[in-house]
């Protein structure tokens, strides 16, 4: 019998309140990895890897995801 699943032992997502779409994944291994999460006009939905959490802070991805935004690198995916 083993004991009750905690958020350790699997994978969970943190989003940030302050750039919609901005995710941190976090893996039962303890990694975390910055994901953008959009859905481009009539596609379906898409998680774009953005880096790990060890390399890059919130403030950092805040201000490269609003840059690639305001340069519409996205809509050419």
């Amino acid at each position: 019998m083993s004991g009750p699943k905690t958020k350790k032992n699997k994978l969970y997502y943190v989003c940030d309140k302050n750039c919609p779409g901005l995710w941190l994944w976090v893996y039962p291994s303890g990694f975390k990895t910055w994901y953008y999460h959009y859905r481009p006009k009539g596609r379906l939905t898409t998680n774009i890897k953005l880096g790990r959490f060890e390399m890059l802070n919130p403030t950092l991805v805040q201000r490269m995801l609003s840059t690639l935004i305001r340069n519409n690198v996205f809509m050419k995916i």
